[in-house]
């Protein structure tokens, strides 16, 4: 599911995420932009088995909440039952709230992820 979630944000986002052949083994590889410290640039985030390492995913939810911020969106992420909970929402020009339905996953970073993909796609949708 993540790896599909990724393919989803780079085809909707591609200036932030990005999938490219790579590895020894020829698998396909995920890499993120974000900033840290003044610096911007592509951090990789390895290949879907990486991904799910605590590292990968630190950084993809790093990335992902510096993506959110730059729309501008808000981010509600809990965990009220065991079950991380994520909604990634807009606030437009007259102060309507644009919802975007809640996620669940076992891991906040992906949770957060299938918010935001969610979200864009609903833009898309509505030619924003």
């Amino acid at each position: 599911m993540i790896a599909e979630l990724l393919k989803r944000w780079s085809e909707l986002e591609p200036l932030r995420c990005r999938t490219y052949q790579g590895g020894l083994d020829g698998s396909v590889m995920y890499e993120v932009s974000m900033t840290i410290e003044q610096r911007s640039g592509w951090v990789a985030i390895g290949s879907f088995k990486h991904i799910k390492s605590m590292t990968g995913l630190a950084v993809l939810q790093y990335a992902l909440q510096q993506a959110i911020a730059a729309h501008n969106f808000r981010l509600r992420l809990e965990n009220p039952v065991g079950v991380w909970e994520s909604f990634v929402f807009t606030i437009d020009d007259r102060g309507m709230v644009k919802l975007s339905p809640y996620q669940q996953g076992d891991e906040p970073a992906i949770a957060v992820l299938m918010s935001y993909v969610s979200c864009l796609e609903s833009l898309k949708e509505a030619g924003q």
